[in-house]
């Protein structure tokens, strides 16, 4: 039965139309303002509904909606809506990027709900509980969330504004990470694990920072490849400069980017613009050459230790057993080898009464040094006395914990395209504390005192 309730005044003339008639069979609601009307349990078969304004209109319990007419854009046309609008009731459901704008859902279930990517656009949440949902990227623009349960739910990059209505929400703690990190962390708010919101806090926290942009730039994104899709991003939102970045905050999943754009601005489509860049070049940029200088009785540690840093991909390891064959010319195939972004020298005992290992650092090392250069990296993989010559330079220590070592090693060559050239890129650079042309990684200790390799700062010049 069509009813009448109270609604906000702004809705006032759209709330009359709530006269109480049974049944709407073949009516025509064409371009009608319908918003906030309420049609619960009416029979709707052959109703037309085109071009009529249905933002949070009530559907809840109508019958026949399938045989009414809409607009071929209106949200009904999805199944999976359609279905929620009838029965409320979308307890573990996929609504993975449906779109919902200005839907009614006072007093849904929506507990564990997929709401990745939806859009949620000028929508009613009145009393809805959302315990456990994924908003992951969400648009919530003007929503109403008045009263609603949002206990465990995943709130990542999620997409709010000044319009949108957190009074007296139901929360206790929520995630900002819709995946696990190798620790078990979901990046969880408050970050006690014992500690909840109090009433109030999660309303005041977030009214606070909605007109705030926050990016997870996850550890297997390299510098160069975020800034360059920050830049891109940037060119289609004009609204969004470097000045605009407030803060970076490392966390376990990666870097958290805090933009507040002081002018009006899509955040969602600035967001998924600059993700969707980033997995671009992320793909597009061709995989680091590293050079493993080496003796053979090192060989099997080298071929561990090319595993590890070739394993997730980005890094590609020159290795001779794998790129020398029969006929061809050594001495040529290692020169061109050595011009690698990185070359890695194994240092044992064996390898410092080597002439070839002594050959290939020695030249990279002056080649490096008229270069402006730092590409070569000392790494000890059995006890022995460094040479001289690079006894002052940073090495790292593999003769413990060889794993965990490599993998930091990997996670700082990775890290090291930093050279950016476009005025904008420098400006965000700096403005984050990262000069393009030098950066700093930190590297597993590896117990060398003032010599050893506990942090690794890129030279002058970025590597080829």
């Amino acid at each position: 039965m069509l009813a009448r309730r109270g609604r906000d005044p702004k809705f006032a003339l759209s709330a009359d139309m709530g006269v109480a008639l049974g049944a709407w069979g073949g009516t025509s609601f064409a371009t009608a303002t319908l918003n906030q009307a309420i049609f619960s349990d009416a029979d709707l078969a052959g109703a037309d509904f085109r071009d009529a304004s249905l933002k949070r209109t009530m559907w809840r319990g109508a019958k026949g909606i399938h045989k009414a007419r809409f607009d071929r854009t209106a949200i009904v046309h999805d199944i999976r809506v359609e279905h929620l609008l009838l029965t409320g009731n979308g307890a573990g459901k996929d609504y993975a990027n449906a779109n919902l704008q200005g839907a009614n859902l006072e007093g849904a279930d929506l507990t564990n709900a997929n709401l990745r990517h939806a859009d949620l656009t000028g929508a009613a949440l009145k009393g809805a509980n959302l315990e456990g949902a994924n908003l992951t990227e969400t648009t919530c623009l003007d929503v109403d969330f008045t009263g609603a349960k949002l206990t465990g739910a995943c709130l990542q990059g999620w997409n709010i504004d000044s319009a949108t209505v957190l009074d007296a929400v139901d929360c206790r703690f929520i995630y900002l990470s819709e995946t696990f990190d190798d620790k078990g962390n979901r990046e969880r708010r408050p970050h006690n694990p014992d500690a909840e919101f109090e009433p109030g806090d999660f309303a005041a926290l977030y009214q606070k920072v909605h007109e705030q942009i926050e990016i997870l730039i996850r550890r297997t994104v390299r510098p160069r490849q975020f800034w360059e899709a920050f830049h891109a991003a940037m060119e289609q939102h004009p609204g969004i400069t470097p000045d605009d970045i407030r803060s970076m905050e490392k966390t376990d999943a990666g870097t958290v980017l805090r933009i507040h754009p002081r002018q009006k601005v899509d955040k969602g489509g600035f967001e998924r613009l600059l993700q969707e860049g980033t997995r671009r070049e992320l793909t597009a940029t061709p995989p680091l050459q590293v050079y493993l200088s080496h003796t053979s009785e090192n060989k099997p540690a080298v071929r561990r230790i090319k595993q590890l840093l070739e394993a997730g991909g980005g890094i590609n390891c020159w290795l001779d057993e794998d790129q020398i064959g029969l006929g061809h010319n050594i001495t040529m195939m290692i020169d061109r080898a050595l011009a690698a972004d990185f070359v890695l020298v194994f240092f044992s005992p064996a390898a410092i009464g080597s002439k070839w290992v002594k050959e290939e650092w020695t030249t990279v090392y002056y080649d490096d040094v008229n270069r402006g250069q730092a590409r070569l990296i000392s790494l000890l993989i059995e006890p022995c006395d460094v040479p001289a010559m690079l006894a002052k330079n940073r090495h790292l220590d593999l003769t413990d914990d060889l794993d965990a070592r490599v993998a930091g090693l990997r996670d700082w060559i990775l890290n090291s395209r930093t050279n950016l050239s476009p005025p904008a890129m420098n400006a965000l650079a700096e403005r984050i504390g990262r000069p393009p042309a030098a950066a700093a990684i930190a590297l597993p200790s590896s117990g060398l005192g003032d010599s050893s390799l506990d942090t690794m700062a890129i030279g002058r010049q970025s590597p080829r």
